[in-house]
């Protein structure tokens, strides 16, 4: 992807974060059954690439925010 690209997508989580809501159509997991070796299926959630990037982003914070939120600052 080009800077420009990149720039707007950013742009567009920003927004995202500041609404504090993700769009139905990004909200979608997609789920796949893979078969597992002693029988059954494992149920997998595939989610929308943007939802992946934004998650990778924020993932690592998520801790800390949560201590926060609860007022355990020990974290």
């Amino acid at each position: 992807m080009g800077d420009e690209v990149l720039e707007v997508m950013c742009d567009l989580l920003a927004l995202l974060e500041a609404l504090g809501v993700f769009p139905e159509d990004l909200e979608q997991v997609l789920v796949a059954l893979i078969p597992k070796p002693t029988g059954g299926e494992r149920p997998i959630g595939l989610y929308l690439a943007l939802f992946r990037v934004w998650s990778a982003a924020r993932g690592p914070k998520l801790p800390r925010w949560c201590c926060t939120e609860c007022g355990d600052d020990e974290n």
